[in-house]
């Protein structure tokens, strides 16, 4: 009899082969990011060029791989059936023509591409992006008539922004995250790259120094008192006030005041009034993004940072927005407070103005966060009053004790977690 397998076999594996090769296109193209997409565009050559441009219209190549797998997948189970129906007639023909039909292209066509796409999906892509370009061109009426129907849907679902949107800082957190993972990112590096994402978006109120612990010079003082506070505090910027701190008259800087005392001045007899400089005012709430920008475009090396009421809350400086990314710098002569201190196992002494959230981060103590800033100010919030030096209480697994008062403010406070003791091993012996 004449058997059509004997052509139509051949073309179904075709169909099979083609099917495979849609499925695992579209699984290797998709797994390769913008932010890769970007990086071959720069680097890997002209095929790394070709797949960022197809990656660039993902729409236009998701059309092309719906319509050429639909096309391969109707044109094998049609072949499928001509071909069953001639070996074993009706009614069963089409009916192990579904079956086996489904099995092929199931595993052949979709499982296996598709998970080999997974484990080499860059390679792949790069490998497929001439085949992908010749059925792009070959269906390419096709493929934009699919492209101006998804574009109309979108235009009715997506918003505006959505459909503007590139990368979010999620997903540049994860490539961050990856990278390190895979040892292109060290340690070190991915930690500062964090603290980028998040600098632009903390509110300058969160990194401040707090108004309690700024050195503040009174206008009228003389050099040499001023060289007095100096003594003390070795600062390179004081706010100058007059009758009380929440009337800041300027900013006196340190070098001033040497340049001016090498002009053969008598320290007793000029006052810092003559040395004061404007001062640079920000609400609490700025964000230390556009913060950092205003202190560059105008040349300001400090702000104070006011309350709605307009008290001064504290004060922020170049330094500090750059700790915020690198970390703590030490000054040249060492002199760096450590924020928190191992004292024992399990045991730290904290300075009170050290953040919760660090002290969680760098202490994994678990302390909740709320309407405060700092350890100092959990300490309160709980107690709901001025705790008494030596004073416990209890968080959890967490005894906190207050170590060192100054008046009302928390110097340090002891912090300890309870470690549950082992239980004794199955067989053992409590003695």
């Amino acid at each position: 009899m004449d058997d059509p397998a004997s052509w139509l076999l051949p073309v179904f594996f075709l169909c099979v082969l083609l099917a495979a090769f849609f499925a695992s296109a579209e699984s290797s193209f998709i797994s390769v990011s913008r932010l890769r997409a970007h990086y071959l565009r720069e680097s890997g050559g002209r095929s790394g060029q070709q797949l960022a441009r197809v990656l660039e219209r993902p729409e236009h190549f998701l059309a092309m791989v719906l319509l050429g797998n639909n096309l391969v997948h109707i044109a094998a189970a049609s072949i499928g059936t001509v071909v069953c129906s001639a070996a074993f007639g009706l009614p069963w023909g089409p009916v192990i023509a579904t079956v086996s039909v489904t099995a092929i292209v199931l595993v052949f066509g979709e499982l296996l591409p598709k998970t080999l796409a997974v484990h080499f999906g860059e390679r792949l892509a790069i490998a497929y992006i001439y085949p992908v370009r010749f059925f792009e061109i070959l269906l390419l009426p096709f493929v934009v008539l699919l492209d101006r129907i998804g574009l109309g849907f979108r235009r009715l679902v997506l918003d505006a922004e959505v459909r503007k949107m590139l990368i979010s800082t999620g997903e540049l957190r994860s490539a961050i995250d990856v990278g390190e993972s895979e040892g292109v990112v060290a340690e070190d590096q991915a930690e500062m790259l964090h603290k980028v994402l998040e600098f632009t978006n903390t509110p300058v109120g969160k990194v401040m120094v707090p108004r309690t612990e700024i050195a503040w010079v009174e206008e009228g003082t003389t050099l040499a008192d001023f060289l007095g506070i100096y003594a003390d505090k070795p600062y390179s910027r004081f706010p100058v006030y007059k009758e009380n701190t929440d009337n800041v008259v300027g900013i006196l800087s340190a070098k001033d005041v040497l340049m001016r005392l090498t002009a053969s001045c008598t320290p007793s007899e000029v006052l810092v009034d003559e040395l004061i400089r404007p001062a640079h005012f920000v609400p609490e709430s700025q964000l230390l993004g556009r913060l950092l920008a205003e202190m560059r475009d105008e040349g300001h090396h400090v702000a104070l940072v006011v309350d709605e009421y307009g008290g001064v809350e504290g004060m922020v400086t170049l330094g500090l927005l750059t700790e915020e990314v690198v970390g703590g710098i030490k000054d040249e002569l060492g002199n760096e407070e450590e924020d928190f201190i191992e004292t024992a196992a399990n045991t730290y002494q904290i300075d009170g103005g050290f953040r919760v959230e660090d002290a969680n981060e760098e202490l994994e103590l678990g302390l909740p966060v709320g309407d405060y800033e700092t350890v100092a100010g959990f300490v309160l919030s709980y107690l709901g009053r001025i705790p008494l030096e030596g004073e416990q209480l209890k968080y959890g697994d967490l005894k906190l004790v207050i170590a060192e008062m100054r008046g009302i403010k928390i110097e340090k406070v002891v912090v300890t977690r309870d470690v549950p003791v082992a239980p004794p091993r199955s067989g053992g012996e409590i003695k």
